[in-house]
């Protein structure tokens, strides 16, 4: 299998942006959702990152535990 056949199989992939209210319990949401829908069948997570961006304007990033 090529390189480029490798990929195919993987795609279509699709980027989601989702953006939370301060204080919102962002960690349980995520998990129990992505959880969900990797159960039925209807998602396949090839990778996650979750950002915060403080007062200041700093970005850090949240590890999901």
């Amino acid at each position: 299998m090529s390189v480029q056949d490798k990929y195919r199989v993987l795609g279509p992939l699709q980027l989601l942006t989702v953006a939370f209210e301060d204080g919102a319990d962002v960690e349980a949401r995520i998990v129990a959702e992505v959880d969900a829908l990797q159960g039925r069948g209807v998602l396949r997570l090839l990778d996650l990152l979750v950002l915060r961006k403080g007062d200041d304007g700093s970005i850090s990033r949240l590890l999901l535990e």
